[in-house]
């Protein structure tokens, strides 16, 4: 896949020494690939033919540099220009897909516009009023603009936890891919206990506006500091109990770890599978977006109570969430009102 090397090192006052870090904790000959991409060279596999395969003789053999390169050949190196073609894809994608949101609630497809929507309660209507195809097209692109934008802030958390663990840019898309599939998952969960409690108890949307001041009141006096994830209690467990090396292995997430990894450390490990450090980052990912679906989902539970209309509106917010943070994250300092904004609205 043709592409250059991106630092992935953004939200740092000294970002060079994180670039050190960055690249001390990678095999030889993938830190001589990195180079020949910087240097110029349009793929992985011709900075592999430019190297003779291999990265340092002394310690990464021709063999092993043939075997990385024919694994990162396809790697997807994210540019700005190709993540905002695909952030546009995708809200393209939503766009479409609310024409069937509109013409599935006229004609009633899969059941859909036959339940009463608990959140528009009122005399008239005591149990909720059932949504027609205009009212549920206004919802569902009212919730994915909500979504989107509260989405923006988690670009921000990414950054920091990417420049933390020192996660070159080209293994971040890999992090993401799976991050987002276990949020999908998560938000599918906690929408629909949330909708059954929206439609047995007319008392939670008071709460859930409760939780959406107090998420504002965060947003606007505590600025972009989002904590120092070295201190995370899961992080400082998995540190601690599970066998995690601090050297990369390609995309890989497991490792069985060799009697020469200079990453273990512990030596009763030798011979183990090991996490690398894609593993941390990957469950810093999924608990902080867990954190942040506490916040965004009573926001779309303001809107309607249809849990159809609440899960695609996520869906989509989130599926779009990986190209808008390769797209927006070497530039978030420009954005420095965004939480200010997001806050307010």
């Amino acid at each position: 896949h043709a592409g250059r090397y991106e630092s992935s090192l953004v939200l740092e006052a000294d970002p060079e020494s994180v670039r050190r870090d960055e690249l001390a904790r990678l095999p030889a000959v993938e830190i001589g690939l990195i180079r020949k991409l910087e240097a110029g060279a349009r793929s992985f596999r011709e900075a592999g033919a430019e190297l003779g395969y291999c990265g340092d003789p002394a310690r990464a053999s021709a063999e092993e540099g043939r075997e990385l390169v024919e694994r990162l050949a396809d790697m997807i190196v994210v540019s700005v220009r190709e993540a905002l073609t695909w952030t546009v894809v995708w809200i393209a994608t939503a766009l479409a897909f609310s024409a069937f949101v509109y013409f599935g609630y006229e004609h009633h497809w899969l059941g859909l516009g036959l339940e009463p929507d608990p959140v528009d309660r009122s005399a008239a209507y005591p149990d909720g009023r059932v949504n027609d195809a205009r009212s549920a097209l206004l919802k569902f692109l009212t919730g994915y603009i909500v979504e989107l934008s509260l989405s923006a802030d988690n670009v921000f958390v990414m950054a920091m936890l990417f420049s933390y663990f020192a996660i070159p840019r080209m293994y971040q898309h890999r992090v993401l891919f799976w991050g987002i599939l276990g949020a999908l998952a998560m938000r599918g969960a906690m929408i629909a206990i949330g909708a059954r409690l929206v439609a047995e108890f007319a008392w939670i949307l008071p709460l859930f506006g409760a939780v959406l001041i107090l998420t504002a009141a965060k947003m606007a006096f505590m600025g972009l500091e989002h904590g120092d994830p070295g201190r995370n209690v899961i992080v400082r467990l998995m540190r601690r109990f599970l066998p995690v090396t601090n050297q990369f292995h390609g995309e890989h997430f497991f490792v069985r770890a060799s009697t020469t990894d200079a990453g273990v450390t512990r030596t009763g490990w030798r011979g183990v599978w090991l996490l690398t450090p894609l593993v941390p980052a990957l469950v810093m990912v999924e608990t902080t977006d867990l954190v942040f679906a506490v916040d965004s989902i009573p926001a779309i539970f303001a809107i309607t109570g249809d849990p159809f209309l609440v899960f695609t509106s996520n869906v989509f917010a989130i599926l779009g969430l990986r190209s808008l943070y390769f797209a927006l994250a070497g530039a978030l300092h420009v954005f420095r009102y965004l939480q200010p904004a997001l806050a307010l609205s």
